[in-house]
């Protein structure tokens, strides 16, 4: 039996410096003074206390805890695992936490010399509280945006005691949000597999593996009538329900056998997976109030009564095969080859191929490396192979309907449907083809080791929804285009620095990675990318990294002796100088440039461990540079969706000014009198950064009990500093899921967490 458990508490790791009331008063009738304002909105009572509403959202004092129970055993034929697991973590956002309660059992059984049989079996409830989040703007949008936006003048209850609204703004109380707003999941998950090995001969293995992974979530929202959203409504509340199921089953049989100085191993098999989805909601507003939130949708007014059903499924089907070969221990040969087909292709292309093969020598078996002493392991190795995907969604190569205009027919209203995709059905497999070249070496009888690789990955026949002519009454279809290529070169290194007592060990690792579109399957450049009231944010075209930033550049402010003759743009002292790419005297979409991209030029960790007698310490610290990211929430400070909004302290306190000639902060008199020029140089930031991700340092005691074997303490902190440039919350968050399209835009911040610890074996 063994024990293990840990409890902390989390704290927000930084906070975005907004102006703060005093500063806020100053700057908004700053600008009015200057024109930069209507005079209807000037701030009268200068001494007005007003609300830090970041501090207010935030739970400086979070609990985290994780408890896991594990009993094994057995005899020599059965052997058993059983674990409990007990997960809690309060929000650093007020009300928001999430709770896992899972069990896990594994069992194995040697029935005979020849059969053995075996199940692994998961189940799991977890429970998320969440308040409102996304990329929703004005009366639409979540917590962190209001923390962020909403009249620092304002306090968070009126003189009724009602939250307090701004005239000015058409978004809520960020506290509103956070206590009336009232949204939940609740999911239960099962999932396990189970096994049946038969040894054919004493060579020959045949193999059955069958599995499940079945998952049942609710989700409930009940938006309060205390909030602006939901006032005028009577509040809002929805019931989502939904299931996904995966069903596995596997057949292989295997050959395996060594005989003098070869080793062969030839594995081949089959497998079908199935995949199904349901799904259905309800919705109601115009409650009598709020006590039942979404338990009783029935007492919503039924003319605002919706609800919806859905359901899909799609299937694979695999045939596989693979052959290891090894000679005197030192050659080595691996090829394999699948063949996929999927469901969720076009009719003449569901199945797809993709072989791989591997090469190794281990060089220090070879008689005239006996004499190099300081080697102690030196492999070359080199692969190639391709590898699919059919992650486009179900029924996408198939012309699909959805709900359309209704009319009304012999005094009956009839619901219409409309085409919603337009069919492909040569839609095929996405291929990625991946050329790697390494070397793994060890020196100094193993004091220090490591690997260096090459790679070069292009990925062809890209599933992409191309832009087609308006007049097929289709925007997109979705087609096997273009193709993108990514080369990088990977390091990695294990030092053992002191032996002995005092032990040192160190692990360093190291990646670059260079990004490059050949070909997206048309002459015109693709722009895209959407968020808030920003557009526009990438640009696709070969020769460039894929989803490239593209906007303005800028070359600093324009000042009051500048020459203004060299532009037509009506500008004055205090703008912001776009620069003009093609010099044609004015600033326009045709001026925008590439900005960077979301690809990490280095990507690197280093790891250090130090031990001495039962005491360790640990520090992992990693980083990225050379990447680049939109900051949209930087955007709406410099161009304001409305004018009474808070804003980032520092661009507004060094604004420029006749006094303060700045070359770095506009004057914010006009800020949107030059166009739409959200992303640009100053908005899309570097995103580049160090941390201190992890420090732990833990005592292993010695215990003289003969039921306790083991007993340890730690205690540890995670993200425990970041050094970076960037002006939002983290550096490495990506809010919008895209991997290489980050926008930063509402995202929930990064904790601190700070962690004691505890470890028995019984």
């Amino acid at each position: 039996m063994s024990y293990s458990g840990s409890y902390g508490q989390q704290r927000v790791a930084n906070t975005i410096d907004l102006l703060t009331t005093a500063e806020y008063v100053q700057v908004i009738n700053g600008l009015i003074d200057v024109g930069g304002g209507p005079e209807s909105n000037r701030i009268a009572d200068a001494d007005v206390v007003g609300t830090d509403w970041q501090a207010e959202v935030f739970d400086n004092g979070a609990p985290i805890q994780n408890h896991s129970l594990a009993f094994s055993g057995g005899n020599e034929q059965t052997r058993y695992y059983l674990a409990l697991n007990a997960f809690d973590q309060g929000g650093i956002l007020r009300n928001t936490a999430f709770s896992r309660y899972a069990a896990k059992l594994n069992i194995s059984s040697q029935i005979t010399d020849r059969l053995e049989v075996g199940t692994a079996i998961n189940v799991s409830y977890s429970h998320d509280k969440q308040v409102p989040s996304g990329f929703g703007i004005n009366a639409q949008s979540g917590t962190m945006y209001t923390a962020l936006n909403f009249d620092p003048t304002l306090p968070i209850y009126d003189s009724d005691g009602n939250y307090q609204l701004s005239s000015f703004l058409d978004m809520d109380n960020p506290m509103s949000l956070v206590n009336e707003v009232l949204a939940a999941s609740n999911a239960y998950r099962t999932f396990g597999t189970a096994y049946a090995q038969y040894k054919i001969t004493p060579y020959l293995t045949a193999k059955v593996n069958a599995g499940g992974d079945i998952n049942m979530r609710r989700r409930d929202v009940y938006v309060g009538q205390k909030t602006r959203r939901a006032m005028a409504a009577g509040g809002s509340g929805s019931v989502i329900n939904g299931m996904q199921g995966n069903y596995l089953l596997e057949g292989t049989l295997t050959y395996d056998r060594r005989w003098d100085s070869h080793y062969l191993n030839v594995m081949g098999g089959a497998t079908t997976q199935r995949f199904v989805y349901s799904s259905s909601f309800q919705d109601a507003a115009g409650f009598p109030s709020d006590v039942t939130g979404s338990d009783n949708l029935g007492l919503g007014d039924q003319e605002t009564f919706r609800m919806g059903t859905g359901r899909a499924a799609n299937r694979l089907l695999s045939y596989l095969g693979r052959v290891n070969y090894e000679l005197n221990n030192k050659y080595l040969v691996t090829a394999s080859l699948r063949a996929d087909g999927s469901s969720r292709f076009g009719i003449n292309n569901r199945f797809g191929y993709f072989p791989s093969f591997a090469l190794g020598w281990k060089l220090m078996e070879e008689e005239f490396m006996q004499e190099i002493s300081v080697f102690s392991e030196l492999k070359p190795r080199l692969s190639w192979g391709q590898t699919g995907n059919q992650e486009i969604g179900n029924y996408s190569a198939l012309t699909t309907f959805s709900g359309g205009p209704s009319a009304i027919l012999d005094d009956r209203l009839n619901v219409g449907t409309q085409p919603a995709r337009y069919s492909n059905p040569d839609l095929k497999w996405e291929t990625t083809e991946q050329l790697n070249a390494g070397l793994d070496f060890g020196l100094f009888n193993g004091r220090l080791s490591g690997s260096v690789d090459y790679f070069s990955k292009t990925t062809f026949d890209m599933l992409f929804a191309l832009p087609i002519p308006s007049s097929t009454g289709y925007s997109t279809r979705l087609s096997n285009v273009g193709s993108i290529r990514n080369r990088g070169w990977e390091f990695s290194l294990n030092s053992n620095n002191l032996t002995g007592n005092l032990k040192w060990n160190t692990q360093l690792n190291l990646a670059t990675l260079a990004n490059e579109v050949l070909n997206i399957g048309q002459d015109n450049p693709i722009i895209s990318g959407n968020v808030g009231q920003t557009s526009g944010v990438f640009i696709l075209r070969p020769g460039s990294p894929l989803f490239s930033f593209y906007g303005w550049e800028i070359d600093g402010i324009w000042q009051q002796d500048d020459d203004f003759s060299i532009t037509r743009d009506a500008v004055e002292p205090g703008d912001i100088k776009y620069r003009d790419v093609n010099g044609d005297g004015t600033v326009n979409g045709e001026d925008r440039v590439l900005l960077g991209n979301a690809f990490p030029k280095l990507t690197w960790s280093v790891g250090n461990q130090l031990s001495y007698k039962g005491f360790n310490l640990s520090i992992f610290i990693d980083g990225v540079s050379g990447v680049k990211m939109l900051n949209n929430n930087l955007v709406e400070s410099y161009f304001p969706v409305s004018f009474r909004r808070n804003r980032y302290a520092e661009l507004y306190l060094n604004r420029w000014t006749p006094e303060n000639p700045s070359d770095r902060y506009p004057s914010f008199v006009n800020p949107g009198g030059q166009g739409d020029k959200r992303v640009n140089s100053f908005t899309v930031e570097d995103a580049s950064y160090v941390r201190i991700r992890n420090v732990s340092l833990s005592y292993q005691f010695s215990p003289r009990w003969n039921y306790l074997k083991n007993l340890g303490v730690s205690l540890s902190v995670e993200n425990l500093a970041t050094f970076t440039d960037y002006t939002g919350f983290d550096p490495s968050i990506n809010p919008n899921g895209g991997a290489f399209n980050r926008i930063d835009y509402n995202a929930y911040p990064l904790a601190r967490t700070w962690m004691i610890g505890l470890t028995a074996d019984f």
